[in-house]
């Protein structure tokens, strides 16, 4: 049965054994994610006829635009392939920018076979969305910036302390800080904001004690955000601000393309890119 199934496993590669004659047809797959985090890679079901010009054309169905190709690490907008020897090492793979992290994308391309039995060869691969990983907010410290600041008298709105973040995850985590008043019942407020947008509520205290308060945030991170706590006092009060937390755990976020309402957790030890960077 084995046999019958795999001896002619050469017409997995789409060429004329004899001739050497390469039997290329077109193919496109639709609806591929690049994924959130490194590395930033889509493998192709069969492997893509080299030519000069390319004939591999990528539209990125986020952005509404065509890709470039390059032979180099490729940089927002573009893409770089591994053909089949003598020009790669052919895997299939097409290899992405970070700053195209989460984008979907369409790839037609010169399809010459695939390692895998001939069956699969020709299935249809579209609107394929696979799972993915991410993040989830709980109270597992993973990130911290715990160097206390304060502000003399704020009467404005004005940041504190800041996490800038260096990788896009989806999912949602929570931002747990400590605040007091130098003061005794002289108020003191404070406000997550991600961006210098306000997330959540704002909390105040009249306390000469470090309180706790936390904001979760939901819909995913990209890189580059600024994670931010603001301070105010609308008595005038000194501000002090301590121990700056993210927390989560890894998870399930995404099955299919469809978000989970309740994401599945997973056992996997994982923290996030980030580098704190205070005001001051």
């Amino acid at each position: 049965m084995a046999y019958e199934r795999f001896y002619q496993a050469w017409a997995n590669r789409r060429r004329n054994p004899f001739s050497k004659t390469e039997n290329p047809v077109l193919k496109q797959e639709t609806g591929l994610l690049i994924p959130t985090s490194s590395p930033y890679f889509i493998q192709l079901v069969e492997l893509p006829l080299k030519e000069t010009p390319s004939s591999v054309i990528v539209f990125n169905v986020t952005d509404n635009q065509y890709m470039t190709e390059v032979q180099a690490s490729p940089g927002q907008g573009q893409f770089r392939v591994d053909y089949p020897e003598p020009d790669g090492e052919g895997t299939g793979l097409i290899e992405f920018s970070s700053y195209d992290a989460g984008k979907t994308v369409n790839v037609t391309y010169k399809a010459t076979g695939s390692p895998v039995v001939t069956e699969f060869l020709d299935a249809i691969i579209e609107n394929y969305k696979p799972s993915y990983p991410g993040i989830m907010a709980s109270d597992t410290v993973r990130n911290s910036n715990d160097a206390e600041k304060s502000q003399a008298s704020p009467t404005s709105w004005s940041k504190s302390k800041e996490i800038k973040l260096n990788e896009s995850m989806p999912g949602s985590l929570k931002v747990y800080w400590e605040m007091k008043s130098e003061t005794a019942q002289e108020r003191v407020q404070s406000k997550l904001c991600v961006n210098g947008v306000q997330v959540g509520e704002i909390k105040e205290s009249s306390s000469t004690v470090y309180q706790p308060f936390s904001e979760v945030i939901t819909g995913g991170i990209n890189k580059n955000d600024l994670i931010q706590i603001y301070v105010y006092s609308p008595d005038g009060a000194i501000i002090y601000v301590q121990n700056m937390r993210l927390c989560y755990d890894r998870a399930i976020v995404i099955i299919g393309g469809y978000t989970l309402v309740n994401p599945l957790p997973v056992e996997e030890e994982y923290v996030l890119d980030v580098t704190n960077q205070d005001p001051f």
